[in-house]
């Protein structure tokens, strides 16, 4: 059995590849814990929410007999059961955690001084992050194929060029609102940009992609991306 070939790879190959998935999700999904509640009960959490959201959600999505996929839903790296749940989870989790039962907000409004607090404390460590990331998204992009052919090239191709239009843009953004130019921004903007491509990495083309990729940044609010990095 695990010898067989899912694709073009050995079936164990795949089982650890889709662990490897799973558990980036688990991590992205208890990170609204973090500094706000304990670890020992994240263990049990883990286990229950990867059994009974994800594992059910990721195969509606990828399996060929899924219902969101018998219903024409494409999604090509995770766009739904990956970005999608493990964010709503993280939010959840995290105004669960930072309003408990009988205690009153102190403040409704997040002011400039609260968001500041929560800015980056070392630039340094956050571009090491940036390199990372960015790193592993091409990636599990190319393996989500499951082969090595035009199509993953592609999909490798136009992940890149959607970071890359993110962070430049989101940098110049910030920088003509506020004069300086930040690697948060920066950061920030290329993480949007893989978030935004993921879903449809294997399906469009590059001039596509920097297309999408700067009107979704241009249509952002005004001073979005300041009150997103607590510079206004």
């Amino acid at each position: 059995m695990l010898s067989e070939p899912v694709g073009t790879i050995p079936a164990i190959l795949f089982s650890e590849f889709q662990l490897i998935f799973e558990a980036t999700v688990c991590v992205i999904a208890v990170e609204g814990a973090c500094e706000r509640g304990r670890l020992l009960p994240i263990i049990p959490f883990i286990f229950l929410w990867a059994t009974f959201i994800y594992d059910p959600l990721a195969h509606m999505v990828w399996s060929e007999n899924g219902f969101l996929a018998s219903l024409g839903a494409l999604d090509f790296a995770g766009g739904t059961p990956v970005h999608i749940c493990s964010g709503a989870t993280a939010t959840a989790l995290s105004l669960y955690l930072s309003y408990p039962m009988g205690r009153s907000r102190k403040s409704s409004k997040r002011t400039p001084g609260h968001l500041a607090l929560h800015r980056p404390h070392n630039s340094m460590c956050q571009l090491l992050a940036m390199v990372v990331i960015w790193g592993s998204w091409l990636a599990f992009g190319v393996g989500t194929t499951l082969s090595l052919n035009f199509k993953s090239v592609m999909a490798m191709c136009v992940t890149n060029l959607c970071a890359s239009a993110g962070s430049l843009t989101w940098s110049c953004i910030t920088y003509f609102e506020t004069g300086k130019w930040s690697l948060d921004s920066t950061f920030m903007g290329a993480i949007a940009g893989l978030v935004l491509i993921t879903p449809a990495a294997g399906f469009i083309d590059m001039p596509t992609k920097l297309l999408l990729r700067l009107l979704r940044c241009c249509y952002l609010p005004t001073g979005t991306s300041l009150q997103v990095h607590g510079l206004c």
